[in-house]
């Protein structure tokens, strides 16, 4: 039994590791800039300050088709099942508010 858990592991190992599909997102990269004043002894000095921000919208809809199959690797004396998937996913988005430029 350890000389199979050997060769699954071994399988494992080769293959590419478990994986995780997420939906669609549409990110947008913005930079605020605004000007700070500070005041030092008797100067006023006046800095730039830049802020980045990452807006996202995910879809609201998604709808995944695809395949998945098995497929037999041998090992040794045994024979290990590995999956394969080929998907393709499709999203909606019905509101792509959180994308718009915030205004202060």
């Amino acid at each position: 039994m350890a000389q199979r858990a050997c060769a699954v592991q071994s399988e494992q190992q080769s293959a590419a590791r478990p994986q995780t599909t997420s939906g669609q997102v549409i990110s947008r990269k913005c930079v605020e800039e605004s000007v700070e004043t500070k005041v030092v002894g008797s100067k006023t000095l006046r800095e730039t300050v830049r802020d980045d921000h990452m807006l996202r919208a995910h879809s609201d809809l998604l709808d995944w088709r695809g395949s998945i199959g098995v497929e037999t690797r041998r090992r040794s004396l045994y024979s290990v099942n590995n999956y394969r998937a080929a998907m393709v996913g499709r999203g909606t988005f019905s509101n792509l508010k959180r994308l718009a430029i915030p205004t202060v």
